[in-house]
């Protein structure tokens, strides 16, 4: 898995071909997908002139779609859109307590020993999501192998990234940039002076220092290699506090269904 993949979330019809095509051609190899995008059969497309075992796929089923029998059927459904016989990474999109988790896992734990997943985490899930989880996930021996959230310096959610670690769940940020506000503050663009590199370069070194995997759109071609020219330089100790420091609980995904608390 690369630390840096493409989210095709919002990415629709011939547009969303052309950039996971041109994506892939530029040397990204970890394609983040939804059920609830409606562009499977998009990406399956751009997806068929590579080697699929060098591309790295995560797919997250919808939170209307957990019950036992909707996770298998979606999940079969979502397999044949995008034209390949197994998924690298299966996530649960949100929680949803109308739904036993026990229903769930039981039907991801079935995927996996078909051998249609090679690993299953989770997205969007805060601590006490995740305390419960792996509770029931133990009791079926299903490993919980990443939590997908939204992470940038003005969401630096360093408790749930502890709680993670602890428990050797890794964290895949998505929606780096805050909306592209964060791009703009005095502390990043002083940092990115100082290297020579773009703001949104230094924001994603920051997530690459927190050890975390990274998920971000562009349309921009310059943008795309850009995003992956950050593996060059490292951030200080102090420059990292400092983007530390931003924090202040700015949340851009937050749907009314959301269980944050």
């Amino acid at each position: 898995m690369s630390l840096i993949g493409i989210n095709t979330e919002g990415l629709k019809g011939r547009k969303c071909k052309d950039i996971v095509k041109k994506s892939l051609e530029i040397g990204y190899r970890y394609i983040d997908v939804a059920e609830v995008g409606n562009n499977l059969d998009e990406i399956g497309s751009a997806l068929e002139k590579f080697d699929r075992n060098e591309i790295f796929i995560s797919y997250k089923i919808w939170y209307g779609s957990l019950s036992y029998k909707e996770v298998l059927k979606s999940f079969e459904k979502s397999l044949n859109k995008l034209k390949t016989s197994y998924i690298d990474l299966l996530l649960i999109h949100w929680p949803n307590k109308s739904i036993p988790l026990e229903q769930t896992l039981k039907a991801i734990k079935k995927i996996m020993d078909d051998g249609k997943i090679k690993f299953f985490g989770v997205s969007n899930f805060n601590i006490n999501h995740l305390e419960k989880i792996l509770k029931i996930a133990d009791k079926i021996d299903l490993n919980i192998s990443a939590n997908q959230v939204e992470m940038h310096p003005f969401l630096y959610q360093a408790e749930l990234l502890h709680f993670c670690k602890k428990n050797r769940i890794r964290i895949l940020s998505y929606s780096p940039f805050g909306g592209g506000v964060i791009l703009n503050t005095s502390v990043i663009k002083a940092i990115s002076k100082r290297y020579g590199k773009t703001p949104a370069q230094i924001i994603l070194r920051w997530l690459i220092e927190k050890e975390t995997f990274i998920v971000t759109r562009s349309t921009s071609s310059e943008h795309l290699k850009e995003n992956l020219q950050v593996f060059d330089f490292s951030l200080s100790d102090e420059e990292i506090n400092k983007i530390d420091a931003l924090g202040n609980n700015m949340r851009l995904i937050n749907p009314p269904f959301a269980e944050f608390d």
